[in-house]
């Protein structure tokens, strides 16, 4: 779990700004480290969650320059791209290791998916 320093200002974005922070606390999972069939064998499978507004709510904002119209993938993947980047520099800036030469695949899933 990475947590933020000012952990209550981080969630007042996202409960009261309806806004997604610069550093953002999330939570990694790596389930193959459990179950050795979650991930091909000499593989990690990764998880990663973070708090995010709901779509009533964060129709109504704009994230960092993003707009939302109605049900707009782009606003969510803008949003993909900036918080992925945000967690893999948190990794390496806290772990010292570089993730993304790793990555073989991903996915991600929204408030819309």
């Amino acid at each position: 779990m990475f947590i933020v320093k000012d952990y209550n200002e981080s969630l007042d974005n996202f409960d009261k700004k309806y806004l997604v922070p610069e550093q953002t606390s999330f939570y990694m999972h790596v389930p193959s480290r459990i179950d050795p069939s979650a991930a091909p064998e000499g593989c990690d499978a990764v998880s990663v969650c973070l708090p995010i507004s709901n779509l009533q709510a964060a129709s109504r904002k704009s994230y960092r320059g993003f707009k939302q119209t109605d049900e707009s993938t782009k606003y969510w993947d803008d949003i993909v791209v900036t918080t992925r980047d945000t967690i893999l520099e948190t990794v390496k800036a806290r772990l010292d290791i570089d993730l993304i030469p790793h990555i073989i695949e991903e996915s991600f899933n929204t408030p819309l998916t």
